[in-house]
């Protein structure tokens, strides 16, 4: 994907320049200032100097959504809205959820994975867990400082609207992972303030999960995928077994993506010929940035989110291997989801504190209830419901991270991720990074 991407980033800056000015409905307003051109020696500059394409500004829209804009360090105007982070400046092509669709297009081959999971390893099966907290929080000109973060953590909420309130507590939990990655134990009594004043289940969840690690309090309780009565495909050309419980935490690895995501677009936008100007650079800076910001705007829109334990089926067919079925437990703030779906006018069923879709996402069939999700490709939505895979046992059986599983007759030779040949089964026991 990121070839694909880099091949029309020069258009990125006529997108965003023209967006800006179909914004522009008040004559009295300023418009939008003109693309500044930047030389090579500048970009050269900025690059040695491990600064951003563009010191673009992040600005939050009166709804909510987060927007950058992308020359206001350079003199232009900031009375625009800029572009989302959603993308809902695009009509509906594919979904009429912006976000669904925005992701749908931007996570179009397997070559984008990288960008966009490695983040999720800073708090394995937490959505919101996998933003880049510091930079959301020095874009959004918080103070990201451990001693803040601890008094922002016992602050009452200050904001004056729904959607400002809705940020602020997704904030307040954001900071609470951002204190545990860095391993923050004097920040132990502002997390049992929280777990004892807070009417947020979430964020009372994270402040435990906190102080689990922390200061060796027990963790709180996950729900067991094999307990729930879920409607199993009776096979699976492979199957992938993730227990986020068994994944050690590490940033390590969303940095280093960054860093190969960042110095590809730096050769591309010096390699590529032409002139340079302060759109293009923004447009390449919006690129590394959004795998990163996304999970908090997908947690904002489709509610909070944790992922306990995974099971996954792929099938071989003509266009390559594709996701069959999947089903994970957890937990899901389903009331947000159904708001969010309802707002975009997406079709949709809710029964007994269960939200489904088969026009939310496109190609599949989604369910979401408050301890599970369920998500179905529409093409084997016919298939009989089975039993759970003999790899669920194994995998809980030694304590495995992740599991992988070819059954006998499966249309797949080898799953190469897992080192797999023939009928085979492999476990990984803690984290497989």
């Amino acid at each position: 994907m990121l070839h694909s991407v880099l091949r029309w980033l020069p258009f990125v800056a006529a997108e965003t320049f023209a967006l800006a000015a179909s914004h522009t409905q008040d004559p009295a307003r300023p418009g939008p200032a003109a693309p500044i051109e930047v030389t090579r020696e500048q970009v050269l500059a900025r690059r040695d100097q491990g600064k951003p394409f563009w010191d673009n500004q992040w600005i939050v829209r009166d709804d909510g959504a987060l927007t950058q804009l992308p020359n206001p360090a350079a003199g232009g105007s900031t009375a625009h809205v800029g572009m989302s982070f959603v993308g809902d400046e695009y009509p509906p092509a594919v979904s009429r959820d912006p976000l669904a669709q925005n992701l749908h297009e931007r996570f179009d081959s397997w070559s984008a994975a990288p960008a966009w999971l490695a983040p999720l390893l800073r708090h394995p099966g937490d959505l919101l867990g996998a933003t880049f907290a510091d930079r959301h929080f020095t874009q959004l000109g918080r103070d990201a400082g451990d001693v803040a973060l601890r008094q922002f953590l016992v602050l009452p909420d200050t904001a004056p609207t729904q959607p400002q309130l809705r940020r602020e507590r997704l904030d307040r939990e954001l900071a609470i992972r951002l204190l545990q990655q860095r391993g923050a134990r004097h920040a132990v009594g502002e997390l049992r303030a929280v777990v004892k004043g807070t009417g947020d289940t979430c964020l009372q969840r994270a402040a435990q999960e906190a102080l689990a690690a922390l200061a060796g309090d027990p963790a709180p309780p996950r729900v067991v995928l094999a307990q729930l009565s879920i409607e199993v495909p009776t096979s699976a050309d492979f199957w992938l077994w993730i227990d986020t419980a068994r994944l050690a935490p590490d940033s390590t690895v969303a940095t280093a993506v960054r860093t190969a995501v960042a110095e590809k677009l730096w050769r591309e936008v010096l390699e590529g010929g032409g002139r340079l100007c302060d759109l293009q650079l923004a447009g390449a800076q919006f690129l590394v940035d959004v795998p990163e910001e996304m999970p908090y705007e997908a947690a904002r829109l489709w509610g909070r989110a944790r992922f306990d334990q995974c099971l996954l089926a792929f099938r071989s067919g003509r266009d390559g291997v594709e996701l069959a079925w999947a089903a994970a437990s957890g937990s899901f703030e389903v009331e947000v989801l159904s708001r969010y779906l309802e707002a975009c006018k997406v079709p949709h069923a809710e029964a007994d504190g269960l939200v489904s879709s088969s026009e939310w996402w496109p190609g599949l069939a989604v369910e979401v209830a408050r301890d599970h999700v369920v998500v179905r490709s529409k093409s084997g939505l016919g298939a009989p419901a089975g039993r759970w895979p003999a790899v669920v046992a194994a995998a809980v059986a030694c304590e495995a991270a992740v599991a992988g599983a070819l059954p006998a007759g499966s249309a797949m030779e080898s799953v190469p991720w897992l080192l797999l040949d023939g009928e085979s089964m492999a476990t990984v026991r803690l984290s497989p990074f």
